[in-house]
């Protein structure tokens, strides 16, 4: 995958993860990490050096190539689905759908393949039930595992 791709993948996720105001901090930590060496590979400083908007989904979205529309799509369910509060169910929270939703217009996404990667979502979760091997799933070795609390 390439790095421009990798890291508005790995920005959008970011972004969904949070959506819901749960993160615990192993997660936090990961993606904190995961964004820096993508950053450092990238070589900027900060999204928002490269953006007008980098809490947009629909500016971040542009930046994948068409290759890899269904994996960010798929990626973005397993990581709302995999975020939640100790408390929560399975379901994923409205806010998290209406990033969800953004995405796949900004992706333009036919509704099939929405309801593909959905699918494809909850069969690796169940496979894969953390957040670390949800991205290690997307972004394979690219990037190094960091050492969480």
């Amino acid at each position: 995958m390439d790095i421009r791709s990798s890291g508005a993948i790995l920005r959008i996720l970011n972004i969904i993860a949070l959506a819901d105001g749960y993160l615990s901090p192993n997660e936090e930590l990961l993606l904190q990490s995961l964004e820096k060496q993508h950053r450092l590979r990238a070589k900027f400083v900060s999204w928002e050096d490269e953006l007008k908007d980098p809490q947009s989904i629909s500016c971040l979205a542009k930046l994948i190539a068409i290759d890899y529309h269904m994996l960010a799509m798929r990626t973005a369910v397993m990581v709302a689905s995999v975020c939640r509060g100790g408390d929560e169910d399975s379901f994923i929270c409205e806010q998290e759908e209406r990033l969800l939703n953004e995405l796949d217009g900004a992706l333009s996404l036919h509704a099939d393949d929405v309801k593909q990667a959905r699918e494809d979502a909850a069969k690796e979760l169940n496979k894969q039930p953390s957040l670390w091997q949800v991205l290690y799933d997307c972004f394979g070795s690219q990037f190094e595992r960091p050492l969480l609390i």
